[in-house]
């Protein structure tokens, strides 16, 4: 795998973060009629697997997940995590209009989940490093939201984002990676200092603004440190999960 590269992030974050992208169940849905009634299209391959014996079938792709992944790689580093390995590179990519020398990770093993844990997971950290990485995925382990909380209270930004694999990737699972996004540069770049000012009436403005403060800060942090976050389209707001992992379709 060629890692990808360090360099540094937006608005003042250290590091560039990365969105690993899943194929099956996230690109390539599981279930082919209900792909056709969302839009997907569906594209034959016939060539190597990436242990180089042959593979055929239909793969199922959506043009609107070009479009969102090129909207991400505008502020982040997109990287394969996939059992596609470079395939997803030079065949994947081109038909949705993305780069085919994007990078991959190796995962050695493979993915699947085995003991509460994504297998995929252990070498995608290792390929990021501390760089702040979100996950789009349709499998998950009971194990592995904590254990990305836990890279997190590090300083390792990690955020998995469960997809549901008969629909494949929605627009919230992305809005919500933007919303991650948002808040890394929020945490990186410091709230402004207000003026003092004199006058009883100017610090009780003052105090109150202090506690807006406060909340801002929080708020950020709250969504920074959950290991997976659930967006709620009806309630217009992210729930943070630390002890579940669900790959049902928001609400």
């Amino acid at each position: 795998m060629n890692p990808p590269p360090t360099r540094p992030g937006a608005a003042g974050h250290r590091l560039m973060p990365v969105v690993a992208i899943d194929v099956d169940g996230v690109l390539n849905p599981d279930h082919p009629a209900t792909a056709r009634q969302l839009g997907y299209q569906p594209h034959e391959y016939d060539g190597p697997d990436p242990a180089g014996q042959p593979m055929s079938g239909t793969v199922w792709l959506h043009p609107d997940h070009g479009t969102w992944l090129r909207e991400l790689a505008q502020r982040a580093d997109l990287l394969w995590c996939t059992s596609w390995r470079p395939i997803a590179a030079t065949w994947i990519a081109p038909r949705l209009g993305l780069p085919n020398d994007l990078p991959w990770v190796d995962l050695g093993q493979g993915g699947g989940i085995r003991f509460g844990r994504q297998l995929k997971l252990p070498p995608l950290y290792r390929a990021v490093g501390t760089r702040p990485v979100a996950v789009l995925d349709d499998e998950f382990g009971g194990r592995d939201p904590d254990e990305a909380a836990a890279r997190t209270a590090n300083g390792h930004q990690t955020l998995l984002v469960p997809v549901n694999g008969g629909t494949g990737l929605q627009r919230q699972h992305v809005d919500l990676v933007h919303r991650w996004l948002d808040c890394l540069v929020e945490q990186a770049s410091p709230l402004p200092q207000r003026p003092a000012k004199g006058g009883s009436d100017r610090r009780r403005r003052r105090r109150s603004s202090a506690f807006d403060d406060a909340d801002d800060r929080q708020a950020v942090k709250v969504l920074l440190t959950a290991s997976v976050i659930r967006f709620s389209e009806n309630l217009g707001c992210y729930r943070a999960n630390a002890t579940r992992v669900s790959s049902d379709p928001p609400p």
